[in-house]
């Protein structure tokens, strides 16, 4: 029995889902959009809160699951950063819910930069806080777990019912043109990407495979481009033939379709995060499309869901299934 924290649109909560060995008694979700596209593909299930404002109240948790928000350590957040941002103390609502829930298992997900953040002092401060927890980090990269993209996120994994174990085996890593073959018009989000204006179609066809902005002429520079500053995956171009680059938002960015001189669509997007046609992203185009921005790709949390289902068959049966 699983209680999902700061569950956006429920891309890390899908393989918890559609795994009998789980259930999702509760999700709570702030954005709006997030909650509706949660509602849609996993049930009614999801309370749109603040989580400062959620009490949990309910049957006993087993498994307290979730990723607080990243944009306190993302290294593209130069803003306000760390205990200046917002968002800082969403930490300290996942540590009121855990002492809440007293859940078995907990698994929280952030960017790496989270764990190493000031020599790993809130991954220090959770030992200290929950010493009956045995506690291990874990960095994964999608395409190493059978996924699509190079995406990398961290995870906090705790259990107090045996030890935590973390033994992976590298998958093969599938290709940009494994994921787009599955999308056809059948997808709900088929249609769903930004046409770019003509200048823009113009850059695009100026780039090849592989390349980004920076391989544009000077003449087609914009003046906000700068090679210390503007991001490398802006108008990046995707190879059919090896994983994607990291799919941030990919309409602020311009990722570029390996084919066509346009941005990848939502359908597109989610296939390349390991998702297939059963699963529909609700709300605004720009809302769509941050939502797999903020999401954990399909085989990163069937990777993570696999771990934490070795430590209760462990503890349950004495011996493990080996399912990763």
């Amino acid at each position: 029995k699983t209680l999902s924290l700061f569950s956006g649109a429920g891309m890390f909560d899908y393989p918890l889902h559609i795994d009998p060995d789980f259930s999702i008694v509760k999700a709570v979700e702030i954005d709006k959009a997030a909650s509706r596209t949660y509602k849609e593909n996993i049930g009614d299930i999801v309370e749109n809160i603040d989580i400062r404002e959620f009490d949990y109240e309910g049957e006993e948790i087993d498994l307290l699951w979730g990723g607080t928000s990243c944009k306190p350590f993302a290294q593209s957040n130069r803003i306000k950063q760390f205990k200046n941002h917002d968002d800082f103390d969403l930490i300290y609502e996942y540590k009121r819910n855990l002492k809440k829930t007293a859940a078995k298992v907990f698994v929280m997900e952030n960017v790496a930069q989270a764990f190493s953040y000031n020599n790993g002092k809130i991954v220090e401060e959770f030992k200290e806080e929950f010493p009956e927890y045995d506690i291990k980090t874990v960095v994964l990269q999608d395409c190493l777990c059978g996924g699509y993209t190079l995406r990398k996120r961290a995870f906090m994994i705790g259990s107090r019912i045996g030890k935590v174990a973390i033994k992976l085996f590298n998958k093969v890593a599938k290709t940009v043109g494994d994921a787009l073959k599955k999308v056809n018009k059948s997808w709900f989000n088929y249609n769903d990407f930004t046409l770019p204006r003509e200048e823009t179609r113009k850059r695009m066809s100026l780039i090849k495979p592989g390349e980004n902005w920076s391989s544009l002429p000077k003449e087609y520079w914009k003046p906000s481009y700068s090679l210390k500053r503007t991001h490398s995956n802006t108008l990046r171009r995707l190879e059919l033939d090896k994983p994607s680059v990291t799919i941030a938002n990919f309409r602020k960015s311009n990722i570029i379709h390996p084919i066509y001189n346009r941005g990848i669509s939502v359908a597109e997007a989610s296939a390349i995060s390991g998702f297939d046609e059963r699963f529909k992203f609700l709300g605004s185009l720009s809302e769509r499309q941050q939502q797999i921005a903020n999401g954990v790709p399909f085989f990163m949390g069937v990777t993570v869901k696999n771990i934490v289902k070795e430590i209760f068959y462990k503890s349950i049966y004495g011996q493990t299934i080996c399912v990763l």
